[in-house]
């Protein structure tokens, strides 16, 4: 009987940990904004086969296209959690950009971003902030990328799960034997 508690909870903590590997779940609405206007961020209406400014756009199948109203960025979003951020100009991103992301999942807690190939900006800098558990700011400035219209890869990620301290699971583990000792008694 024993047995079977302990390969049960066991089975439990893995359902969990994989659970948890997925970032995004299909159909999760993202809405976003560039420079502070939902306008500027126009996202790619699947049902209407058009670009949409302000839309919340549904995670379908596996991503999720954004481009700036000018056409010079895009971004698409992946369901893994994949960040690719398009320079469409030619010339680079001059100047500062601030692209926000909201997701409209109350049970995704992400973590803060980070950038896959580095080695792909040739200057700037691209930075992460995470502005709540589920929104994120990338502030581009001056981003220069190794080619025309080529892209630079990010990498959402979910928010570590905090792990009880040791000194909690030794008083757990000694309270455990002391109740243990007391029921035999």
């Amino acid at each position: 009987m024993k047995r079977l508690s302990l390969l049960a909870a066991a089975g439990v903590l893995m359902a969990a940990s994989a659970a948890s590997a997925a970032v995004l779940v299909p159909g999760t609405p993202v809405a976003g904004a560039l420079d502070g206007d939902a306008a500027g961020l126009l996202g790619f209406d699947e049902a209407a086969q058009a670009y949409v400014a302000g839309l919340a756009v549904p995670l379908i199948d596996s991503d999720i296209e954004f481009v700036s109203a000018d056409y010079s960025l895009a971004l698409d979003l992946g369901s893994d959690g994949s960040l690719r951020l398009w320079d469409n100009s030619g010339t680079g991103l001059l100047g500062t950009h601030v692209i926000d992301l909201r997701f409209a999942d109350a049970s995704l807690r992400l973590g803060l971003p980070t950038l896959s190939a580095p080695a792909q900006l040739l200057s700037g800098t691209v930075q992460f902030q995470l502005l709540g558990p589920q929104s994120v700011r990338l502030t581009l400035t001056d981003a220069r990328i190794d080619a025309s219209y080529a892209y630079v890869d990010a990498q959402l990620a979910l928010a570590p799960v905090p792990e009880p301290e040791p000194a909690a699971l030794l008083a757990l583990g000694l309270l455990s034997l002391a109740a243990r000792r007391r029921i035999r008694r």
